[in-house]
């Protein structure tokens, strides 16, 4: 089992809409990792969309899961490791194409 995974909106709406949710990623992601956690953000994105209807079962899967708030902080800590996850992406890409010839 694997410490911890931060859920994307992306991931609870998949699951929302499919016919097996048992098989959906996000009841994978919950038992392969320990902690999971979602953005104020994500969170946000899913139950902006949710149905008044179906706002108990979200809250259900929300329990769930830790929200972390995005403060100046985080913002400052994302923007780091975007920018250092797209220049390792570039290098590799580099060393790709330079490989290709």
């Amino acid at each position: 089992m694997e410490d911890a995974v931060v859920i994307d909106a992306g991931v609870f709406i998949k699951h929302w809409r499919s016919k097996n949710k048992e098989n959906s990623l996000l009841p994978k992601l919950t038992r392969q990792f320990r902690k999971c956690f979602v953005s104020a953000i994500a969170k946000y994105e899913v139950l902006v969309g949710a149905n008044e209807t179906d706002m108990e079962e979200w809250r259900r899967i929300f329990d769930k899961i830790a929200v972390f708030s995005f403060d100046d902080e985080t913002v400052k800590s994302a923007r780091k490791v975007y920018r250092q996850l797209k220049q390792e992406n570039k290098e590799k890409m580099y060393y790709q194409l330079a490989g290709q010839r």
